[in-house]
């Protein structure tokens, strides 16, 4: 999967499937919602028995699908492996993806219509909406862009995905789909941001002189938890490989002005270049 491949007709598919609960708790993972309370005991006979055998296949298209589980928070996906996902609280609830020879992640519908002996419309059944969200949230996390996943996806939906594949948050996740390697950071909120992203943010971050923006030397800054000191030259020297992400990992101190906004003692932000307002509690990157 190479970053072209997602479009602005793809994106417009993203933001139709978001919900605007963006920061709650991972206890909160699979809320009572329409699409998650379907169950398979509340459709038809008929739609029972194939949810029933759909959720039973073990090899699609000849090869024995595998559960998709992360490592130490490394997710390996093979080229033409099936795998499969549980997508419900209860675990009755099945995804199951592949991954081509173009590194594109895919349902494998057609491979499955045609084991269940059903047609088309058996996905469009509302118990597969999830499964469409989960496999969407998985592709951008793989395409290396993580920065942009929270802008089309709702918070606690990344947080449920990452969680039913095993990956642990807060910290650094990797995605191996066929050799290209995506590899990203993600708060306990549900934030995400690339390595790449990341990197460039920090080295910017060190580049510059703290002193010209009211700071003194020994005046501390809290990044990824933790607070550094401003050295002597005004620089903040954030060590390689920490996690940038401003507001979310990267906090100033109240006292001090930087590319044009002050906070204030309730932590919250104000423009010092027009008219002082109230800007937010939490300044993103």
């Amino acid at each position: 999967m190479i970053i072209t491949d997602i479009n602005k007709q793809a994106m417009k598919s993203f933001l139709k499937l978001t919900s605007p609960n963006a920061f709650n708790s991972p206890s909160n993972l699979f809320p009572s919602s329409r699409r998650d309370s379907l169950t398979i005991s509340s459709i038809s006979t008929r739609m029972k028995e194939l949810m029933t055998r759909y959720n039973a296949i073990t090899h699609i298209d000849g090869k024995e699908v595998q559960n998709l589980r992360a490592v130490d928070n490394v997710l390996t996906i093979f080229i033409d492996i099936p795998y499969r996902f549980p997508i419900s609280r209860a675990q009755d609830m099945f995804d199951f993806i592949r991954s081509g020879a173009t590194q594109h992640i895919e349902i494998p519908y057609r491979d499955i219509l045609n084991q269940l002996g059903t047609r088309d419309d058996f996905f469009g059944h509302q118990v597969f909406e999830r499964a469409g969200l989960f496999r969407d949230i998985l592709v951008a996390l793989s395409a290396g862009v993580g920065e942009f996943t929270t802008s089309f996806f709702c918070r606690h939906d990344i947080l449920a995905m990452l969680d039913v594949v095993g990956i642990e948050v807060p910290g650094w996740a990797e995605i191996n789909n066929g050799g290209h390697v995506s590899r990203f950071f993600v708060s306990k909120h549900g934030d995400v941001v690339s390595e790449r992203r990341s990197e460039n943010t920090r080295k910017h971050i060190n580049t510059m002189d703290f002193r010209e923006r009211g700071f003194r030397e020994g005046d501390t800054i809290t990044v990824n938890f933790q607070e550094l000191p401003i050295g002597a030259d005004g620089r903040l020297n954030i060590p390689k490989g920490t996690p940038v992400m401003w507001g979310v990992t990267f906090w100033l101190p109240a006292h001090a002005e930087f590319h044009g906004w002050r906070q204030d003692e309730a932590g919250n932000w104000h423009s010092t270049i027009t008219h002082p307002t109230r800007v937010s509690s939490r300044l993103r990157w």
